[in-house]
């Protein structure tokens, strides 16, 4: 069996470099299944690397991995969108947590 990462990444949603998205608290437990995709708009010169994170918020501020990916531009972008895969999950978000996505560009 394969040891899942239950690291805390609040602190990556503080840096300035980082876009979030947070959605409201869940009143119910809540199955994500699917394949999970992140379509945005953005302007960024050829070459750049888009980074993406679906994360469960914890009512106490925790946030935890639950899919992410990356996107390499081979050409410039100005306002244009782009997709990023995040693969496929199988996740129970549990009763008051929040989904939250998290993006920055390098």
């Amino acid at each position: 069996m394969r040891a899942v990462d239950r690291s805390d990444l609040r602190s990556i949603g503080r840096r300035e470099d980082v876009l979030r998205f947070t959605g409201p608290a869940t009143p119910e437990d809540t199955d994500l299944v699917g394949a999970v995709t992140l379509l945005l708009r953005l302007s960024a010169p050829a070459g750049a690397n888009v980074h993406a994170r679906l994360l469960d918020l914890a009512p106490d501020g925790s946030a935890f991995l639950i899919a992410k990916g990356q996107l390499r531009l081979d050409a410039p972008l100005s306002g244009a969108g782009a997709v990023v895969d995040l693969q496929s999950v199988a996740y129970r978000l549990r009763a008051p947590h929040r989904l939250a996505a998290r993006h920055h560009e390098q």
